[in-house]
């Protein structure tokens, strides 16, 4: 088992490689930046899509009943608009209160209405459990996102290579691309593009079968 030097490509003739054993890469440590969207992050897109959906079917639900009960026991002659818009400010009013953990003077009256609101009082208190349980655990186990983990991963990574001096890369470097074997396809693109980026990082693979 030998490494692939550019002397060694030159005396020798290697086979393709089977399997690369073990690589090193340097880079910087990341840091812990603040993330403005991290209150939305306890959750995925689609919770959020299904909670916004579940609010508009429950404030839908009660307008529609609120305004059957006005129509029922109110008076001949009442401006119907007028009871329509009314019931759709103290639905949409008590279900945002009532989600948002917020109090509301309203009290839901009528069995059909308190049947829909209890079932959206144990929606959005099981939804704030879960958010503030999920929200304390990203705030106390933080985690750091790493650019790379693999060869392929840092060719497509806007990160620029700089090998380790008196390695072989980068003697490989010094005399010029044309001596680069052609069994390190990923790191010799890696090299013939490094000019076009704008970090610092250091790469050398070693133990190539």
């Amino acid at each position: 088992m030998f490494s692939v030097t550019s002397e060694r490509w030159n005396s020798f003739d290697f086979s393709e490689p089977l399997l690369i054993d073990d690589f090193n890469v340097l880079n910087a440590r990341p840091k812990v930046t603040s993330d403005l969207a991290g209150f939305i992050k306890p959750f995925s897109y689609e919770v959020w899509a299904l909670v916004m959906l579940c609010s508009l079917v429950v404030m839908l639900s009660t307008a529609l009943i609120l305004k059957g009960n006005d129509s029922l026991f109110s008076k001949t002659g009442r401006n119907d608009q007028l009871e329509w818009g009314r019931s759709m400010r103290r639905a949409a009013s008590w279900v945002w209160c009532v989600l948002m953990a917020q109090g509301e003077p309203w009290e839901p009256r009528g069995r059909s209405v308190r049947v829909v609101a209890g079932l959206w009082l144990v929606a959005a208190f099981l939804l704030g459990i879960v958010y503030r349980s999920n929200l304390k655990a990203m705030l106390i186990v933080r985690r750091v996102t790493l650019p790379f983990d693999s060869l392929e991963e840092l060719v497509q990574s806007r990160l620029q290579c700089r090998p380790i001096k008196e390695h072989h890369i980068s003697r490989i470097e010094k005399r010029g691309h044309a001596s680069f074997p052609s069994c390190h396809p990923i790191l010799h693109r890696k090299l013939d593009t490094q000019s076009n980026y704008c970090h610092n990082s250091s790469a050398a693979m070693r133990d190539t079968r």
